[in-house]
């Protein structure tokens, strides 16, 4: 707002468009608008942006009294203003147009605020004063953060310059006092200590008064039970915050009374903790009742932890240079028995059967073992690719140093053009002297990898024996009975998947159809002899269908896990012309039997025949 405000202008506003089209106008506004409605102050709206700040409801009337029975007080640099100095009382009744106010609500439960704006009397055409209207922003976020960047700063600043002054010092009582007296001054406080805690004892090491001001507590060192309350949330790793140690209500009467003693009523107190234990303290105090705010606080913390971390340094480097001269002396002595220990070594090297060498990282070899030398002479100090190859430069595929990289050992293989097969190791390796080495090994691994080629296409033709065989075939391990792979055959005469059978048991699968007194003689058989051969055992299909089959079994060792392999040939169709042949063997028995008892017939009526005829021929006679 720029100018007065036209109170008729409002008005005819007001009567055209509506009082509630106006508030539903000024309610989109992102910024607060308050209202004077009257010339005495007695009313005075807000938009919903005004009331979300002033924690009213939209369009409230909120007038400030000074009378204390509202829960807000206003301030404005740091004074509590009355209702007469607001910007809008003095729009009003003075008719002043107030630009660029910053005021401060401060709630009693606690809530702050601060808001920047305007205000604008509303004159009429007769130019008495109607009301006011202001416009104003929220801007305690942008103050915080702007107050917080600056403690930043300024604390940044402040721990730059303990680091400057710590940094330089290597003496742990230096260290202490160049900490608590920086601390004393930038917090204007009137003492700073640090102590050491050791057998239920503080022990007071440095101790800085402010300016003009005697130690407050005079050095020394202090029982930990005379300060209960203080003592347990040190040990606990808790920092101690004593606005007024007259009235804390953590302290006990005794305690005070101690805190009085040593005329310390405001304290700060950071324990250090080590391995989880409280062992030193960090102290600011004064003699006179202090709110510490919780930046101040964290600094004591901060400075607390940073004078800790330099005199524990200081304690390791005094240390340190104590065994610097005994490890000077060992020096010597140690670099002999390298020595000696580095030709024990070469001479082991030697000895072992296998092409050792040693090259330094700039390819020259530094020792070759004899199996080395008797293939390819003396190195005197060549280069490995004018040793070994006769090249004039380094090998464009050679990874021999990759180890010095990594600092991890690398196993690979190569090949040489005699078509040998070595097994070749590069490992890391450090001279007596600390220099770093590639201590390189090869291995004829010829005939082992032929072997191990053998075996693996031996493997595969018995995968493809196993698989393709026209009987079937199972494996089963042996503690559980679960399936561990079986053959095609298997799976056409079963009727199940692959997937159906492995990692199932037999049981599981109901496959087994002989009686349980077949099947018990045949494990019974397989554990007591460990093979069983050409029993005859019947399965059952997925299909329900009975196959007997000669079943042959036999206990074996796979990865480590011990197995029966079974081969089971289906024997169904055999069996079946077997009956049948025993049928028809019966039945050309019983054949036989008639014709003998034909023939046995015969016989004696052949004789009778012979007797009747002779009768017959005499009777006619």
């Amino acid at each position: 707002m720029t100018e007065t405000i036209s109170g008729n202008h409002l008005l005819q506003m007001i009567t055209s468009l509506g009082w509630d089209k106006i508030r539903g106008m000024l309610d989109v506004i992102p910024a607060g608008i308050s209202i004077v409605t009257d010339a005495s102050c007695k009313e005075i709206l807000h938009n919903a942006k005004a009331a979300e700040f002033l924690r009213i409801k939209p369009w409230e009337n909120f007038v400030y009294k000074s009378d204390g029975n509202q829960p807000v007080r206003i301030f404005s640099n740091n004074r509590e203003l009355t209702p007469a100095e607001l910007p809008f009382y003095r729009s009003v009744l003075n008719g002043e147009e107030v630009r660029g106010f910053e005021l401060e609500f401060f709630w009693d439960d606690g809530v702050h605020k601060i808001m920047r704006g305007n205000s604008s009397p509303i004159v009429k055409e007769d130019g008495t004063i109607a009301g006011a209207i202001g416009s104003f922003e929220d801007i305690t976020r942008c103050v915080r953060v702007g107050k917080a960047l600056r403690q930043c700063e300024v604390r940044k600043s402040f721990l730059l310059k303990l680091g400057d002054a710590l940094r330089p010092l290597t003496d742990a009582r230096a260290i202490q006092d160049a900490a608590t007296g920086l601390l004393v001054r930038h917090l204007q406080v009137e003492q700073a200590s640090y102590a050491e805690y050791a057998a239920d004892t503080i022990v007071v090491h440095s101790e800085e008064p402010g300016e003009a001001v005697q130690p407050l507590t005079g050095g020394g060192a202090y029982k930990i039970c005379d300060f209960p309350a203080s003592a347990a949330l040190l040990r606990a790793g808790k920092d101690l915050v004593v606005p007024d140690a007259f009235s804390f209500p953590a302290f006990s009467a005794s305690e005070r009374a101690r805190f009085a003693a040593l005329k310390v009523r405001a304290v700060i107190a950071a324990p250090l903790m080590r391995e989880g234990r409280f062992a030193a303290v960090f102290t600011v105090g004064q003699a006179t009742p202090r709110r510490w705010t919780t930046a101040e606080v964290d600094l004591v913390r901060e400075v607390a932890g940073r004078t800790w971390t330099a005199v524990q340094r200081a304690r390791a480097e005094a240390e340190l240079k104590k065994t610097l001269d005994h490890l000077e002396e060992k020096v010597a002595e140690r670099t002999r028995e390298l020595a000696q220990e580095r030709q024990r070594l070469l001479d082991v090297l030697e000895t072992i059967p296998f092409r050792i060498f040693l090259l330094t990282p700039g390819y020259k070899v530094l020792f070759a073992n004899r199996v080395i030398r008797e293939i390819f002479g003396k190195p005197d100090g060549r280069y490995c690719y004018d040793y070994f190859h006769g090249r004039r430069g380094p090998c464009e595929f050679c990874q021999t140093y990759l180890p010095l990289e990594t600092g991890d050992p690398r196993h690979w293989a190569a090949k040489t053009p005699g078509g040998r097969i070595l097994d070749v190791y590069d490992l890391p390796f450090a001279d007596a002297d600390g220099s770093q080495l590639i201590l390189k090994m090869y291995v004829d691994v010829t005939e082992r990898e032929n072997a191990t080629r053998a075996l693996r296409q031996s493997e595969e033709r018995l995968a493809k024996i196993f698989y393709h065989s026209p009987v079937m075939l199972a494996i089963i391990r042996m503690r559980d009975n679960v399936f561990i792979d079986v053959n095609q055959k298997f799976i056409e005469n079963t009727g199940y998947s692959r997937e159906e059978i492995l990692g199932r048991t037999p049981v599981e699968l109901n496959i087994w159809a002989g009686s349980t007194y077949h099947t018990e003689l045949f494990l019974n058989a397989l554990r007591e002899k460990g093979e069983v051969n050409n029993f005859e055992y019947s399965l059952k299909t997925k299909a329900g269908k009975i196959i007997t089959v000669l079943l042959s079994t036999v206990k074996m060792d796979l990865n480590g896990e011990v197995c029966r392999i079974s081969l089971m040939k289906d024997i169904t169709r055999e069996k079946k012309l077997e009956a049948e042949l025993t049928r028809l063997d019966r039945l050309n028995l019983v054949g036989e039997m008639a014709a003998g008892i034909g023939h046995e017939v015969r016989n004696p009526m052949t004789t009778v025949r012979g007797f009747l005829q002779l009768l017959r021929v005499s009777m006619a006679i």
